[in-house]
């Protein structure tokens, strides 16, 4: 015994406002709803993208990650190519660099390249972010909260590498603490 097969649909029950029709309608009303949601979703995530997140980044690591099957490695995947992109940090560079030359007679010259390199990277986020809101402080001590590939702030990274005292000047000197 074969299951029934439901006839489709003649036109008059749309044009009556059948069930069917009053189910369609609904199925399309919520799926429109749907996507104007997972739109508003995307717009407001790529509005939250990093800058050195770019395009080209973006487009690698989709294509990398296609080759996965499944969720748990792709999300390996995903963290172990963040873990190489934070090392790639123009902070993190300077801050190990540090680390491998030792030394307090070089502590000068690593904060002297570290806060050249944050005052670059607020100028930039300035830039980009000025015209949005007219705040320019604010503007400024966001920039310093600019998360890289695995969560970190250049502040964290001082800290992590063991540069506590660049990591408290970098406090005084980058970050509002009224």
């Amino acid at each position: 015994s074969k299951p029934q097969a439901h006839p489709p649909p003649d036109e008059d029950s749309f044009s009556r406002g059948g069930s069917n029709s009053t189910l369609g309608m609904n199925f399309i009303v919520k799926n429109q709803q749907k996507i104007k949601r997972l739109r508003r979703k995307a717009q407001e995530v790529l509005s939250k993208i990093p800058p050195w997140a770019t395009s080209e980044l973006l487009a690698s690591t989709k294509q990398r990650l296609k080759a996965f099957n499944t969720t748990e490695t792709r999300l390996s995947a995903l963290r172990g190519q963040n873990a190489v992109n934070q090392t790639e940090q123009e902070t993190w560079n300077i801050l190990f660099e540090s680390m491998a030359l030792g030394g307090p007679h070089d502590q000068q010259v690593v904060e002297m390249k570290l806060f050249e390199a944050l005052d670059r990277r607020k100028a930039h986020y300035v830039e980009q972010h000025s015209k949005e809101a007219g705040d320019k402080a604010a503007i400024e001590e966001a920039s310093m909260l600019v998360p890289g590939p695995v969560g970190d702030i250049a502040l964290h990274q001082c800290f992590l590498l063991g540069q506590f005292d660049v990591g408290m000047k970098v406090v005084e000197e980058f970050y509002n603490r009224d």
